[in-house]
């Protein structure tokens, strides 16, 4: 309620680029903090109609308020008044005469707190949200939170870990491999052990995250502190699975913290555990006041040449210079603080960017007194924005390269355009004798092929290189799309007598997107073919043990390292002539590449001259996912705990509704469904997955009480691939998965 107090906290305020709400009693502050979004209280003890020490009880039982930073701002400079306001849930206590750079420290760091925590909750709800498809999204889970620089890590009741991102890795120096299994935080303390457990031990389902600022002593013996968030993760049936935490190092801010807490009247240690140096200059005098920390930043040793104007004028940059002398030479005319970027030339000849932050101290009579600063090193930040500004340009250098590309491959699709409109001209002008005129169309025809088949490769490269088409993964005939592949290509084959040896069983399968994945096949089959001798054979087949693998070996010219080399980059004329001298856009390799890439996986070349090609098609490795329905609780337990050996998601629905559900959403690899349910049945929902457009064959087994050779012929004729009686076999129920299931 005092205006002098008041108006110099709205000048703070103000500085620190904050929305400055000021109320004169206790009712105006209430009703101001119920009607706006307030993210930091000053409140002063002594003031009209209710006081401080109510107003913070009010806040701290005030289920919105309850944790809004409260910073008293009160002449009573009582150990007891600041003991009461520690009691009732203050963050700060601070008294009059107020040291303004200490308080807008204080308050900058309180903001700063605040805002991280909103961000926090944010990002905390995010990965709860993701939390609900954990299980069959562990490879997006571990993509988002891979590139988090916060520490991200998973752990069992016994503290030992069960994933951690790269931060927490770089953080503790150690891989995640021989992190697996240890302790979290690596920690060897039982104290912190017992308070881990104990915190955590209070966490329910509606209560599951826990906030801790805690010291951890890393590997190398450094103790830094973490700003650590954990959540405890539940299972549907409520039982806790394990905990995830976040934890942000917060070791430069604690320390900054303590020292302001502890009222330090020398700043010298606090700014140099933060890494900021302090300046003091006068308006009537070309001296200086550095701190160690300033001489540091500088490149010198503490003392090693003269704090003055002079001094800083010649490590200056020359360019910045004409900024920074008006700061110095001119500081008794300054009206305000200011915030000054230049750059400095270190003694060692380095040049670094540096902040300086500045405020006017004056004197009762409101002349200049000093001015007070202090100076950062932001190299690093400038670095950053500067790599930001080259990722910026390399997109867009991307995208003239692409358009290069277009008009680059435009040659492509003219050869045969001309070669079919010369044919069609003479085929019109109707002077051939027939079997001449059945020749030219046919090589119309091919070239018509030649044409579609580019224009499609062009479509697919552009889309998957610009990200436009993304593959969609589901299990593949493997053995049914080669011979698709083949026909294709089989008039090209027939010219120069070259036969298929098809080697996959008729069961194999893979996991990949159905129609980039025949093209693929195309592409490299029509390649094997145009570099096999006349008579050859090209053999295609699923090497064992390799899953998601499609190999194709040709018998012809073979290629050397240097050819290899450029194998996969479509450049102008990068096109090699085959054996009986067929021309090709080079084209075909470089898009299967691009699609092989696309699904996270790799294209081999084995060759030498000579001796043939082996071209091996890796796929991404990917986790089948298992549809389990059934409206018995008990059965989805039994049926869980059975598959639980394999390398399966699992997902379970107790009516055949929620089971649509998840087969629209999920790529669904099997579906295992019991015939007699309330409702619709086993059979209505296979009927149903069948006329699905996404999972039309998706394989489906069958369990039920009734066992009558009847129900199992209905149930086959309508497209269940194995019917096996209640009660379930456990090697019963494995083989049939497995023979039904391309296991990782």
């Amino acid at each position: 309620d005092n205006q002098k107090s008041r108006m110099f906290l709205e000048k703070v305020a103000a500085d620190l680029e904050c929305v400055c709400l000021s109320v004169t009693t206790g009712t105006a502050a209430l009703e101001t903090l119920n009607a706006g979004d307030v993210d930091l209280v000053l409140l002063d003890i002594l003031i009209p109609s209710i006081n401080g020490y109510q107003i913070l009880e009010i806040i701290r039982k005030d289920k919105v308020l309850w944790d809004l930073p409260v910073v008293v701002i009160t002449g009573i400079d009582s150990v007891d008044s600041a003991v009461r306001c520690m009691e009732l849930g203050a963050t700060d206590y601070i008294t009059k005469p107020y040291n303004p750079v200490l308080l807008r420290a204080r308050l900058r760091s309180l903001l700063e707190k605040r805002a991280y925590r909103d961000r926090e909750k944010i990002f905390q709800k995010r990965i709860a949200e993701q939390n609900i498809a954990l299980a069959e999204r562990e490879s997006y889970y571990r993509g988002v939170v891979e590139d988090q620089t916060e520490l991200i890590c998973r752990f069992g009741r016994n503290l030992d870990l069960t994933f951690v991102n790269g931060a927490y890795c770089k953080f503790f120096g150690n891989s995640a491999e021989k992190l697996m299994g240890q302790r979290i935080f690596g920690s060897k303390d039982d104290g912190l052990r017992k308070l881990l457990e104990e915190k955590l031990a209070t966490l329910t389902r509606d209560n599951p995250v826990l906030e801790l600022e805690i010291p951890i002593t890393r590997m190398d013996g450094e103790v830094r502190w973490l700003e650590w968030t954990s959540r405890a993760l539940y299972g549907s049936e409520g039982a806790l699975l394990e905990y995830q935490s976040v934890a942000r190092d917060i070791t430069e801010r604690t320390l900054i913290e303590n020292a302001l807490r502890a009222r330090e009247k020398d700043l010298v240690k606090a700014q140099t555990l933060a890494n900021l140096g302090y300046l003091r200059w006068s308006p009537t005098s070309q001296g200086q006041v550095w701190s160690d920390q300033v001489y540091k930043i500088f490149g010198y040793v503490p003392g090693e040449i003269d704090p003055c104007h002079a001094s800083l004028y010649e490590m200056v940059d020359p360019q910045d210079l004409v900024k920074v002398r008006p700061v110095f030479d001119g500081a008794g005319s300054l009206e305000s603080g200011f915030d000054l970027e230049f750059r400095v030339i270190r003694k060692d000849g380095g040049t670094i960017y540096v902040v300086l932050n500045g405020e006017i101290v004056r004197d009762k009579d409101g002349v200049v007194s000093h001015l007070d600063g202090v100076i950062q090193d932001i190299t690093k930040r400038k670095q950053t924005e500067r790599q930001l500004t080259i990722e910026k340009d390399k997109a867009q250098a991307a995208t003239k390269m692409k358009d290069k590309f277009i008009s680059l491959v435009s040659h492509d699709l003219r050869a045969p355009l001309g070669a079919v409109q010369g044919l069609l001209d003479i085929i019109v002008e109707n002077t051939l004798p027939r079997e001449k005129e059945r020749d030219f169309i046919n090589r119309a025809a091919d070239n018509c092929k030649k044409l579609l088949r580019t224009l499609d490769n062009l479509l697919n490269l552009n889309n998957i290189r610009s990200g436009v088409l993304t593959p969609e993964l589901e299990k593949v005939h493997a053995r049914g799309m080669v011979e698709a592949s083949w026909d294709k290509l089989r008039h090209l084959a027939a010219q120069k007598q070259i036969v298929l040896k098809n080697e996959i069983s008729l069961d194999g399968r893979i996991n990949a997107d159905p129609h980039l994945a025949e093209q693929v096949l195309s592409n490299i089959l029509h390649n094997a073919i145009k570099f096999s001798h006349k008579g050859g054979a090209i053999t295609v087949s699923l090497p064992p043990g390799e899953p998601d693998t499609v190999t194709v070996r040709d018998e012809g010219v073979g290629m050397d390292e240097q050819i290899k080399g450029r194998l996969f980059i479509h450049e102008s004329n990068s096109s090699l002539p085959g054996t009986s001298g067929e021309r090709g856009t080079g084209l075909g390799l470089a898009l299967s590449h691009d699609i092989v890439k696309a699904h996270g996986g790799v294209i081999e070349v084995d060759s030498r001259p000579n001796e043939g090609t082996l071209f091996t098609i890796k796929f991404a490795k990917v986790t089948p996912t298992v549809l389990i329905v059934d409206d018995d609780e008990d059965f989805l337990l039994l049926m869980r705990n059975d598959l639980e050996d394999l390398d399966v998601n699992i997902k379970e629905a107790l009516d055949v509704g929620r089971a649509m559900e998840i087969a629209m959403k999920e790529t669904v690899s099997l579906v295992i469904t019991d015939l007699d349910m309330p409702g619709e049945n086993g059979l209505d929902l296979v009927s149903r997955l069948r006329k699905q457009s996404k999972h039309p064959e998706v394989p489906v087994i069958m369990v039920s009480v009734n066992s009558d050779y009847q129900t199992k012929v209905l149930a086959l004729k309508m497209g269940v691939d194995s019917f096996i009686t209640k009660p379930v076999k456990k090697k019963d129920l494995l083989d049939a998965v497995r023979s039904k299931v391309a296991l990782p």
